[in-house]
């Protein structure tokens, strides 16, 4: 039972791995430009894994920049809820 645990969480760590790294690349080089193959490499992992996880490249720059939209609505919410400021302050 603890080794399914231990599993579970090196699982996340490496699927956070692989996106990090592939945000760092698609910031770098752009979506047309970034090969899977850089991305394994900037994650540490081989190409298979990552394959494993995420299946094609568009899928996992889909799931990056949804995680990027995301935060950055939710930050914004912030403000645009922040009923102590004016319209012109915001």
């Amino acid at each position: 039972m603890v080794t399914q645990i231990n599993t579970q969480f090196s699982d996340l760590s490496t699927e956070e791995k692989i996106k990090n790294s592939a945000r760092a690349v698609f910031h770098k080089k752009g979506f047309a430009a970034a090969r899977t193959r850089d991305i394994a490499q900037e994650a540490g992992i081989n190409l298979a894994l990552l394959n494993y996880y995420f299946r094609s490249k568009e899928k996992l720059f889909n799931i990056v920049m949804l995680e990027a939209f995301q935060s950055f609505f939710s930050s914004i919410s912030i403000v645009f809820n922040d009923a102590d400021s004016t319209l012109d302050e915001k």
